[in-house]
């Protein structure tokens, strides 16, 4: 099926949502590209066992840099999934999860024979990321998953993640690049050590979460940097109607924090109601941090933080929830902008 382009990526994303795509996974691929990428286990079944699964997974990253000439930037393996941040100077990431993936599924079902059938769920997820935005949100986020999880207490006690060799508790593997993103902390690398700690347990609070900021479920970065990859690298013909439907995309629209404070309080809603409402637009649609929105509202940043995941969370199920969601939009102009879920 052919679909009319237009210079309006909106638009273009609503076409491709009303169209009947066809079904092959899409990734767009070009030189020196950034990506975010996630692999899970089948039904969430673990895929790394004891310390000899997660060393031969390491074992086939520093074989991915020597194979597609991968730069990794940062990753995470935990028991059921694994993280990475890779760049890729030539156009081959396809090429890199497949051998990465195919490769260690024959090693885990040569060494698990009571498993059969398939290792990972699905294809992997990739997300373009702009590196000059997002890298050091993103590595952070990356090396903080098994803290999320209360798998450990402190980030350096997870040994198969990257932290560690960027804060020099540990020597680097082969494939790992850490001067890349160290030097934009400090030139001085004892310095940048102490930098990437600070940063990096800041997180804590702010519960930063990558989805947060991406675009049609593809690309990490902002308006102006998703037009220009739709612009120059998206072929059409390989586009996937559940990565571009216009359910999923969405628009950021930052408003005056004071706007909002002033239209939600003035509303019909109840006291409670009123605070969960004014953490989530003002986590949604002001520039404000946690711990600023916590200052309005006159809350710890613990407390908005859970008050904003527990709303994102119930919007999905929740009906009544999802009906004071749309007055308000309504209410502050925001009736045409997705909500992010």
């Amino acid at each position: 099926m052919h679909i009319k382009r237009s210079n309006d990526p909106f638009h273009f994303c609503c076409q491709v949502a009303k169209s009947k795509l066809m079904s092959r996974a899409f990734c767009v691929e070009f030189d020196n590209a950034f990506y975010h990428v996630m692999s899970r286990g089948l039904n969430r079944q673990s895929l790394f066992n004891d310390d000899d699964d997660f060393k031969f997974f390491l074992y086939l990253l520093n074989q991915g840099k020597e194979k597609f000439q991968m730069i990794c930037h940062s990753y995470c393996l935990m028991h059921n999934h694994y993280h990475l941040y890779v760049q890729t100077p030539t156009p081959n990431l396809s090429k890199l999860m497949k051998f990465l993936n195919e490769s260690y599924a024959r090693f885990f079902l040569s060494k698990y024979t009571e498993k059969d059938g398939h290792v990972f769920k699905g294809r992997y997820k990739r997300k373009i990321v702009q590196s000059d935005k997002y890298s050091f949100a993103l590595s952070r986020y990356i090396h903080l998953n098994p803290v999320k999880a209360k798998m450990v207490d402190h980030p350096h006690d997870w040994k198969w993640s990257s932290y560690n060799a960027f804060v020099g508790r540990q020597f680097k593997n082969h494939f790992l690049e850490i001067d890349w993103l160290s030097r934009q902390f400090s030139k001085d690398r004892n310095i940048a050590k102490k930098l990437i700690v600070k940063y990096t347990y800041e997180d804590l609070l702010e519960d930063w979460d990558p989805d947060d900021y991406t675009i049609a479920k593809f690309v990490l970065g902002s308006k102006e940097f998703f037009d220009y990859i739709v612009a120059n690298y998206v072929d059409q013909g390989n586009l996937n109607e559940d990565m571009l439907a216009y359910s999923e995309f969405v628009i950021s629209k930052n408003l005056d924090p004071n706007f909002i404070f002033s239209k939600i309080q003035k509303s019909e809603f109840n006291d409670d109601v009123k605070e969960k409402l004014l953490i989530y637009f003002l986590k949604q649609h002001s520039n404000l941090s946690l711990g600023e929105i916590g200052s309005l509202v006159n809350k710890k940043v613990k407390t908005v933080s859970k008050s904003y995941s527990r709303t994102k969370n119930k919007l999905q199920d929740n009906s009544d929830l999802r009906s004071s969601i749309e007055k308000v939009e309504v209410i502050l102009g925001l009736s045409n902008v997705e909500v992010r879920l």
